[in-house]
């Protein structure tokens, strides 16, 4: 049987990503499974595109193309512009600051020998800069980027793939028109806290609507997603809490009358049934014997959820 070409398309945008850059094009290069392509996308930073391509030719990194975006910027615009050069059946994305396990395309292609399956996602474990805070909560890892709020031993259908490690067929991805560059601009109000919204969630719902097919979580699909001190700053995750429950409510106001689920059922459970019935709990038996952490996971994550609630309640 032909093994299928797997396109993986990265961007970035700054030259002060090139370390991470660089880590992330090794790390596609010492992958297990050989039929790859790489094309990478580079927004605004001309110093960025020269240094990228020069390292992928010193470093002889087969099958790569780098482009550099000279239209509108932003992670769609130049998501979609990969797209447009991909030739790959099965097409990946990847964050620029991801360090791909080395059997993750092989693990990734071999999920797809399931018909019904349209996507493909899997777990982004936190690769911390200095080491892990202790006040920092693994329930809310969320915030920076990781995925131990969502634990499966197993492969699982999920309601969406998660952006910084997605992929995707190709043909229902193309005919999905890709990701919408204006998302966070239709039907609801913008405000300056905001992120660009949840286009990995909007390109999902689309393409399961346009096929009918599932997307599954992958645990052996593994990448590690690096945090950066600066997402550890209280400004920033105060910024991230008001701007995930902007993107929940849009989410929900898109996309509520379409699905046959509750649109928001993981957020739920998530709530429910690790927050509050383990989360805040677990606290009750770690104060003894550290009342100061136990006392800043309790404030930090009552201030996250009311920010998200806040967040949820002022979308217009």
């Amino acid at each position: 049987m032909r093994e299928k070409l797997l396109s993986i398309i990265a961007t970035s945008y700054s030259s002060n990503r090139l370390n991470d850059v660089f880590e992330l094009l090794d790390s596609i290069n010492s992958q297990t499974y050989l039929n790859i392509e790489v094309i990478f996308v580079v927004d605004r930073s001309k110093t960025l595109y020269d240094r990228v391509k020069a390292y992928t030719e010193e470093r002889k990194i087969c099958n790569v193309k780098v482009l550099f975006n000279n239209s509108k910027v932003g992670l769609s615009v130049a998501r979609n512009l990969g797209i447009k050069e991909a030739r790959g059946d099965i097409v990946a994305f990847v964050d620029d600051d991801v360090v791909l396990f080395p059997n993750w395309a092989l693990e990734v292609v071999r999920t797809y020998q399931d018909h019904s399956i349209v996507g493909v996602t899997g777990p982004a474990i936190p690769l911390w800069e200095t080491r892990r805070p202790d006040w920092f909560p693994r329930e809310f890892e969320w915030l920076v980027g990781g995925t131990a709020w969502y634990e499966h031993a197993t492969s699982a259908d999920v309601r969406n793939a998660w952006g910084m490690n997605m992929s995707f067929r190709r043909k229902p991805l193309v005919d999905s028109e890709g990701f919408q560059s204006n998302f966070g601009l239709r039907n609801v109000g913008r405000s300056g806290w905001t992120d660009p919204p949840s286009e990995d969630v909007d390109l999902s719902f689309r393409v399961k609507s346009r096929t009918g097919g599932r997307i599954v979580y992958n645990p052996m699909a593994r990448v590690n997603h690096k945090v950066s001190t600066d997402k550890l700053n209280l400004a920033f995750l105060l910024k991230r809490a008001l701007s995930v429950g902007y993107q929940r409510r849009m989410i929900k106001k898109l996309y509520e009358k379409s699905q046959k689920d509750h649109v928001l059922a993981l957020e739920h459970k998530l709530l429910k049934s690790q927050i509050l019935a383990k989360f805040f709990p677990s606290l009750l038996t770690e104060f003894p014997k550290r009342p100061k952490t136990a006392l800043h996971k309790a404030l930090i994550a009552l201030v996250i959820v009311m920010l998200v609630g806040v967040g949820y309640c002022l979308t217009i």
